[in-house]
């Protein structure tokens, strides 16, 4: 990796979670337009939403495959079930778990139990990455990045354990972690591009399927209000999938697992600023420039080196005898 892009990684990694931050706001808006509020019908619109982004970043591998061979075109006996397995973790298991969850679990709690995934992750990745090993900043800046996650969603008032809603959220946050720690093993043999693009496609696939297998089970198949605000919506959503999926996937080639994910504390604070330019939330309560300064904090504190003394060679005892 040259020293240019070492250099760029802190920043990219800020951008692709700022497009993960403004995601949430545009799949308000996105739900709102089509009229989605059941389970089959944001199953089947986020199954909609990833067959185009992922389709889009298809026919873009085409495009490098054609000047750099070497890039595949089509999943093959090489990569289908790297692709298959990042479908299931980061796309299909994950909002099918969420979906499931959001309608009993609040807001406040499920921005929490979603981001213990970043915790799994950075404490998991060490054991299946040597040379992404823990130590004191990054135990640090983590406890710190999450206390963030905490006041950002306070008050907590409604913070009751309830199975129904907590337990899929948190399956769902399993999953992302999956994913991610998969990810990084994927990416070392196989295009990031191009598992981004296939990954969400396979993913869309599988949405859109159960959406509609979820309708048909429940005596009617979802059904969406199709109007050009609500299309244009869906493609500003694809956008933001696009750019912070594939950037993301990139990342995790050519970044610490652990430090990659604790730019992704930083998810909630930008959603919360989207959401109050998009869909005018306030944004002057205390908590959240409180949680802006610990995920910042904690971010910083989690990418500072530990520069350990080099041992010092003691000096040869001269030959007496």
């Amino acid at each position: 990796m040259n020293i240019k892009l070492k250099k760029a990684l802190p920043a990219l990694s800020l951008i692709s979670a700022l497009f993960w931050g403004l995601s949430y706001p545009l799949v308000k808006m996105n739900q709102t337009a089509f009229g989605a509020s059941d389970i089959p019908s944001l199953m089947l619109i986020a199954g909609i939403r990833f067959i185009i982004s992922g389709g889009i970043i298809a026919v873009w591998n085409l495009f490098r495959h054609r000047k750099n061979p070497a890039i595949p075109a089509y999943p093959g006996r090489g990569s289908i079930w790297h692709v298959l397995i990042l479908a299931l973790t980061m796309t299909a298991v994950r909002y099918l778990f969420m979906y499931m969850g959001l309608g009993i679990c609040t807001g406040s709690k499920s921005s929490i139990i979603k981001q213990t995934s970043v915790l799994i992750v950075i404490f998991l990745s060490g054991l299946f990455f040597p040379e992404d090993r823990l130590n004191l900043p990054k135990v640090a800046g983590c406890l710190l990045g999450f206390a963030g996650v905490v006041v950002c969603s306070m008050p907590l008032s409604d913070f009751d354990f309830v199975p129904a809603g907590d337990i899929p959220i948190f399956l769902a946050a399993v999953s992302v972690a999956a994913g991610d720690l998969y990810s990084k093993r994927a990416t070392r043999s196989i295009d990031p591009i191009f598992l981004s693009g296939w990954q969400q496609l396979a993913g869309g696939i599988i949405l859109t399927a159960a959406g509609l297998i979820a309708g048909a089970a429940g005596g009617k198949l979802p059904k969406l209000t199709v109007t050009p605000r609500a299309v244009g919506v869906l493609l500003a959503v694809c956008g933001a999938s696009i750019v912070a999926y594939t950037l993301y996937m990139v990342l995790t080639k050519y970044c610490d697992l652990s430090k990659l994910s604790m730019f992704k504390l930083t998810i909630p604070v930008f959603s919360v600023l989207t959401s109050g330019f998009l869909l005018g939330e306030d944004m002057t309560k205390p908590q959240y420039w409180a949680s802006i300064l610990l995920v910042s904090a904690g971010v910083v504190i989690a990418n500072l080196s530990i520069r350990h003394p080099a041992a010092t060679p003691e000096p040869a005892s001269a030959d007496k005898g």
